[in-house]
């Protein structure tokens, strides 16, 4: 009774079969397919696998076949070649909210995109980056309980820490949980953060995620925002998701910045050439200490033209930091 059973699915499993068994490198002999299929108790002729194969090709699951000695058969899956799934591995490997368990799980699922046979090859080259990795377990928990309540229109409730000298969780706000409107979930630097609208200063925060403990969907609905965030251009005029006042700012560059003020700013933004090998743009940024401390990585290379009162919070930074070395 199971073999009529299974017989009912024969075409799903001669595709299962092939779609993670074969590629055009590694066609599958017509012995070796009635083989496998007859190990999960599905009876095949050979005469009637050639009619299997037209039939799948009818509906759309192309199988492809190249004749040896007899009839060898393969699945070109074009969802994703090699390179693709490839840079999605080193993706999840540079995460660093990811613990270093959760990164080698995931980057093994993600090969499988690629098929078994060459999903193994990549899992064989697997190279673990020494990049710092988190330890908070519970981050696919929080992941799935913020998209769900953004999902919903709900406002998400969590307790959020930092780390002291001793390595221990030290919980701001003496451990009371914040309550805030979830925008989007959004990488920078290689963390994961929360974008998120605070009721009671009536201005977005940002919470990495993996500091977040106990996410929990709250029943009350977001606060809706006046203007929709367009995420892009709100991600360039913050710096390491540290948010500030939003100041439209000039800055003299020199002419062997340009690649990176367009990976910061954009390909759209608006340069002027100057005289002295140099430029000027004027771009939205918001305002906060990493906004400087990326100023000061370019030396003499970029200067703040104005507003007046942020070259002059420029000019007590430097000065604070001289002062440390005298």
């Amino acid at each position: 009774m199971a073999r009529n059973e299974n017989q009912k699915i024969k075409l799903l499993k001669i595709w299962d079969i092939l779609k993670n068994h074969s590629d055009e490198e590694n066609p599958m002999s017509t012995n070796e397919l009635i083989e496998r299929l007859t190990k999960v108790d599905i009876l095949v002729e050979r005469k009637a696998l050639y009619e299997d194969m037209k039939k799948l090709n009818e509906f759309g699951y192309e199988v492809l076949s190249v004749k040896k000695k007899s009839n060898y058969y393969y699945v070109l899956d074009s969802q994703f070649d090699i390179a693709e799934v490839k840079l999605l591995m080193d993706a999840v490997m540079s995460a660093k909210f990811l613990s270093q368990s959760k990164t080698v799980s995931l980057s093994r699922k993600v090969s499988l995109l690629a098929g078994k046979i060459h999903g193994k090859v990549l899992n064989d080259k697997l190279v673990c980056l020494s990049v710092p990795k988190r330890n908070n377990q519970q981050i696919y928990y929080s992941i799935d309980r913020i998209t769900e309540a953004i999902d919903k229109d709900r406002k998400v409730f969590f307790r959020y820490f930092d780390y002291n000298v001793k390595k221990e969780k030290d919980y701001r706000k003496e451990g009371k949980k914040y309550k805030v409107n979830p925008i989007c979930l959004a990488i920078s630097d290689g963390n994961y953060y929360l974008i998120a609208f605070n009721d009671k200063y009536k201005n977005l925060s940002h919470y990495r995620v993996d500091k977040m403990t106990e996410v929990g969907i709250s029943s009350m609905p977001i606060t809706d925002l006046d203007q929709p965030l367009e995420v892009d251009s709100y991600q360039k005029k913050v710096f390491s998701m540290f948010y500030g006042e939003e100041v439209y700012v000039s800055f003299l560059v020199d002419n062997s910045l340009v690649g990176v003020i367009l990976d910061r700013f954009g390909d759209d933004v608006k340069i002027y050439e100057g005289y002295n090998n140099d430029f000027e743009i004027k771009v939205k940024v918001a305002i906060s200490p990493t906004f400087y401390s990326w100023c000061m990585t370019f030396g003499s290379k970029l200067k703040i033209l104005e507003p007046k009162h942020i070259v002059e919070e420029m000019q007590e930074k430097i000065s604070v930091i001289s002062n440390l070395y005298k």
